[in-house]
C-alpha cells in the first residue's frame, strides 16, 4: 500500500507514467484534463489520483493522464482543449468553469466531458437538465447564488454590518455581462442589509490598483469565484493584507492566503465524485445518462491571525461554526 501511495503522489508531482503502447491492457485508458492551475502538487488533484486508486484504476497501471493547461487569462481553452482531443483521450476532466466547460464542448461532442465545477449548467447550456444531462457533458453543479448570499451574510455580519462592500470580479465575469445576475448581486446585498459596490478587473495587473483603491475606501471586500482569482490567490491574499482589508472568499485557500474567512466548497469531495463519475464512464456508462450532482458540502474557514493584524473580533457562533480556524 505504502508503494502504491508514493507512486500516486509521484504521479501527482508531475512524474506522468507514460507506459509504451505493447504494455497497455486493453482496458488502459486515457484522460484529457484540462485544468486552469498548472500546479502538479495541488492538493485536490492529487485527492482525485488516490480515489481513482480506490475505485481499482491506478494512474500508469490503468490509466494514462493527459495534461493540458489554459492559459492564466483563460484565452487559450480552446486550443488546449483541441490538444486533448487530437491526442484520442477516452475522456476529458475539465477544471475551470463553465468557460474551460464550453470551450471543451466545442472542441469535442463526443468524448465524455466531466465538468469539475459550473454555476448553472442548464441555463448556460452546458447539459439539458441535471437529471438527464443528454450529450456527452456530466459532473457537479454549484449553488453560485445560495452561496454568494451566505458569503455576503458571513462578511456584514463579522465587520459590523457596514452600509457598503466591494465586490471583486472580472469584467468577462456574469456579474459584470449579465443584467440580471448584476440585480442579483443588489437584491441579495440588499437582503442582508448592505449595497455592493462592483469593482472590476480585466487582467491580474490590474489587480494592485484596484485592491489599493478599495482600502482606501475602507469597504470589506468578497471576492467572486473565478479562474483568476483562484489561481492567482497568493496574491490576492497578500495585497488584502496590505491594503487591510476584511476579505472574503470561496475555498480555504483563501483563507489561507490571508483573507479573513472563507466560506465555500469543499473541493476535495467534488473531485471525488468526478473520479467516481470518470470510473464509470470508462467502465461504459454513457455521460449524457449520468446525472449532474449538486455541491452539498460546505467549508467555513477563519482566519484568526488576519482578523487580529484587522482589530476584528471574529464572533462566537462563527468561530464554533468553523470547519477549520487558522490561528
Amino acid at each position: 500500500m505504502r508503494t502504491q501511495r508514493r507512486r500516486l503522489v509521484l504521479a501527482g508531482c508531475g512524474a506522468l507514467l507514460t507506459l509504451p503502447a505493447a504494455a497497455l491492457s486493453p482496458n488502459h485508458y486515457r484522460l484529457g484534463v484540462l485544468s486552469i492551475d498548472d500546479n502538479p502538487v495541488d492538493p485536490i488533484w492529487i485527492e482525485f489520483l488516490l480515489e481513482m486508486a480506490r475505485l481499482g484504476l491506478a494512474e500508469g497501471d490503468d490509466f494514462t493522464t493527459v495534461p493540458s493547461f489554459v492559459g492564466r487569462d483563460g484565452k487559450s481553452a480552446l486550443r488546449a482543449a483541441e490538444d486533448l482531443v487530437s491526442q484520442n483521450v477516452d475522456a476529458i476532466y475539465v477544471s475551470g468553469g463553465t468557460a474551460v466547460v464550453k470551450a471543451a464542448m466545442q472542441a469535442t461532442s463526443t468524448i465524455p466531458i466531466v465538468m469539475f465545477t459550473a454555476a448553472d449548467p442548464v441555463r448556460d447550456g452546458l447539459v439539458a437538465s441535471l437529471r438527464r444531462p443528454g450529450g456527452n457533458v456530466t459532473g457537479n453543479a454549484i449553488l453560485a447564488p445560495e452561496l454568494l448570499a451566505k458569503r455576503l451574510q458571513i462578511l456584514v455580519e463579522i465587520t459590523h454590518r457596514p452600509r457598503r462592500v466591494a465586490f471583486l470580479t472580472t469584467s468577462s465575469s456574469p456579474i459584470a455581462t449579465r443584467p440580471e445576475m448584476r440585480e442579483a448581486l443588489d437584491k441579495t446585498s440588499r437582503s442582508v442589509g448592505t449595497s455592493a459596490q462592483v469593482f472590476q478587473v480585466a487582467s491580474i495587473e490590474e489587480l494592485d490598483s484596484t485592491i489599493a483603491e478599495i482600502g482606501r475606501a475602507g469597504l470589506p471586500l468578497v471576492a467572486d469565484v473565478t479562474a483568476l482569482f483562484y489561481i492567482n490567490v497568493k496574491r490576492l491574499g497578500a495585497l488584502v493584507a496590505q491594503n487591510r482589508i476584511a476579505a472574503i472568499g470561496d475555498g480555504k485557500r483563501y483563507a489561507e492566503a490571508g483573507f479573513l474567512v472563507s466560506y465555500g466548497l469543499d473541493y476535495h469531495d467534488l473531485v471525488r465524485r468526478c473520479a467516481r463519475l470518470i470510473a464509470k464512464i470508462f467502465k461504459g456508462a454513457d455521460p449524457g445518462k449520468l446525472p449532474v450532482e449538486l455541491a452539498s458540502k460546505f467549508e467555513l474557514v477563519v482566519n484568526l491571525r488576519s482578523a487580529a493584524d484587522l482589530g476584528i473580533t471574529v464572533p462566537r457562533n462563527y468561530r464554533s461554526a468553523a470547519t477549520a480556524i487558522l490561528r
